[in-house]
């Protein structure tokens, strides 16, 4: 999944075909070990390499979207806002003061 998350394309219908299950046993298998659907597994990993790249890059907002499989840095910046409770430019400030 780490490999593919800066590809936009991937989805979890790209997930369940490297996985070599169904759309259901995958949903199941997410549900079971890690109690939310794979589709928000990996909006949490897309959010999380966006965290990392905001600390340690300086690259700006748009392109730490792109690179983190987010075609519209608009919603790349409603979802972290919604997950972090901040938007990516107050976080990447906060981070700066510390």
């Amino acid at each position: 999944m780490n490999e593919n998350l800066n590809n936009p394309s991937f989805n979890v219908q790209k997930l369940q075909e490297a996985l070599f299950v169904s759309k259901i046993k995958c949903y199941r298998a997410f549900k079971e070990v890690l109690q939310q659907s794979p589709s928000d597994v990996i909006i949490k990993l897309r959010l999380q390499k966006a965290e990392y790249l905001l600390k340690n890059h300086t690259l700006n907002i748009s392109e730490i979207s792109m690179e983190c499989g987010f075609n519209d840095p608009k919603y790349f910046s409603r979802l972290f806002k919604k997950n972090f409770e901040c938007s990516p430019k107050e976080y990447r400030a906060r981070i700066m003061k510390v």
